[in-house]
């Protein structure tokens, strides 16, 4: 299953895995995107084998339903979930502050890592039933640019913090500590293995979505996403490496963190003040309280 399917980092894990004869849910925000990513990867692939469900991160509410809707195909094992759904910066409301989700929480962060929060707990016993079950998380460099605290571990920390792209470098490396903290609680012993990985600078949508980058230099941004960026593709083989290599199982790789392509930063290099367990105990206890 890959998470923000329809575009970017999260088409090309859909198009290879189905490259490679993979059973594929794409889980999607826009339902009419996905619809025609998924009619376009089966004409090229030839697997009929690739699925469509709505879900959006950022609300707690759709991602219930799409639980719901994934639990009633009645898939008895879920091998790989790719958690790779992503806004960047979204602005800031009249009065300055951040904006919200519909259930109240920072924008970045609701969409980036809440949601894939719960979404993993609603799914924990299909991927759990998988012997092995890999769950990758794309996250980012801009992960060493977040807050002196690291991440956010209370409603009003949240929702009162100022900065333009530092709400995505709290939710990128939101993600390297979830993968740790999960894996913490999994034990060593669990068949689960968890990781997240930094896709390097690639022509993703991504660019085009920032508000700060204005209209007018949009035509340099496409030049440089053509000339000296990866292609989506290239950027995702460091997640579909963590997602696929049989070998990583036999090295127990797991709760690492991966520049591209391959490469294994061990350990994190971690905003200061976001090392260690106590954070990511903290942080884990406030997700399950948004989403309780």
């Amino acid at each position: 299953m890959v998470t923000g399917a329809n575009a970017g980092i999260g088409l090309s894990f859909s198009h290879l895995l189905a490259k490679q004869g993979a059973t594929v849910i794409m889980a999607c925000r826009t339902p009419k995107k996905c619809v025609a990513a998924q009619a376009k990867i089966v004409a090229e692939t030839k697997n009929d084998n690739v699925k469509t469900l709505t879900l959006d991160t950022s609300v707690l509410a759709s991602v219930r339903a799409f639980a719901e809707s994934f639990l009633a195909l009645k898939i008895d094992k879920l091998d790989m979930l790719f958690l790779n759904a992503g806004i960047p910066y979204v602005g800031e409301r009249v009065n300055g502050t951040l904006p919200l989700s519909k259930d109240g929480f920072e924008m970045v962060f609701a969409t980036n890592t809440v949601g894939h929060h719960l979404l993993y707990k609603l799914l924990s016993d299909t991927i759990a039933a998988a012997k092995p079950a890999r769950i990758v998380l794309t996250s980012s460099a801009s992960s060493y640019d977040s807050y002196p605290y690291g991440v956010a571990t209370d409603l009003k920390t949240l929702n009162g913090a100022e900065g333009a792209m530092l709400p995505y470098g709290q939710s990128k490396l939101s993600q390297i500590l979830w993968a740790q903290e999960l894996t913490r609680q999994l034990g060593d012993e669990s068949s689960v293995f968890v990781n997240s990985f930094h896709p390097g600078a690639a022509g993703t949508e991504i660019w085009g979505k920032n508000v700060l980058i204005p209209d007018f230099v949009a035509p340099l941004i496409d030049k440089i996403k053509r000339d000296f960026m990866w292609t989506c593709d290239e950027g995702a083989l460091t997640g579909l490496y963590l997602g696929v290599h049989a070998g990583l199982v036999d090295k127990t790789v797991r709760a690492k963190y991966f520049h591209p392509q391959t490469y294994l930063m061990d350990p994190p290099v971690l905003t200061k003040g976001a090392e260690g367990e106590k954070l990511q105990r903290k942080m884990w206890e406030f997700l399950d309280s948004l989403v309780k």
